[in-house]
């Protein structure tokens, strides 16, 4: 028997999930604070938010995981409708009905994707940021940041 391909869970016990299950990209629509921040933070994930302005649909809070080309993605939503009970399915069976959020959620990961910034989190810092660089008199523009598990390198 195959395993359900698409999964919905409220924003607590989803970002925990994604952690268990090391999923190695996550899109964020919507803004995250305090502890779902951190959350976040710790994944080993490739991590990118949308700028404001994409709307939602149909979907609901909370964190949708979609299992595709052998690895576990994810959309994490703040801001949109109000969480629901967690939900699993198989992408055939979400064309219509109570779980069709689940395949919109899917469509919208796959085609927002390359839509989402580079996560910058708590960092003090973001791209194009101008910074003096320690211990010299030079100054420099940030051109990336880079999270690495559990901490930032500006």
């Amino acid at each position: 028997m195959s395993m359900d391909d698409l999964v919905y869970q409220g924003m607590q016990s989803g970002l925990a999930w994604l952690k268990e299950i090391g999923a190695e990209r996550v899109l964020v629509r919507g803004e995250l604070t305090g502890l779902d921040l951190e959350e976040l933070e710790a994944l080993d994930a490739d991590i990118r938010q949308l700028p404001p302005g994409y709307s939602g649909g149909n979907l609901f809070n909370g964190v949708y995981g979609v299992h595709r080309k052998g690895r576990w993605e994810a959309l994490v939503i703040r801001g949109e409708g109000q969480e629901r009970p967690a939900a699993t399915a198989r992408h055939r069976f979400t064309t219509d009905g109570g779980m069709r959020h689940l395949g919109e959620a899917r469509e919208d990961l796959v085609e927002q994707w390359e839509d989402g910034l580079p996560f910058i989190g708590t960092s003090s810092f973001a791209p194009e940021d101008v910074v003096k660089v320690l211990g010299c008199d030079r100054i420099g523009r940030v051109r990336r940041v880079t999270r690495m598990a559990r901490w930032l390198r500006d």
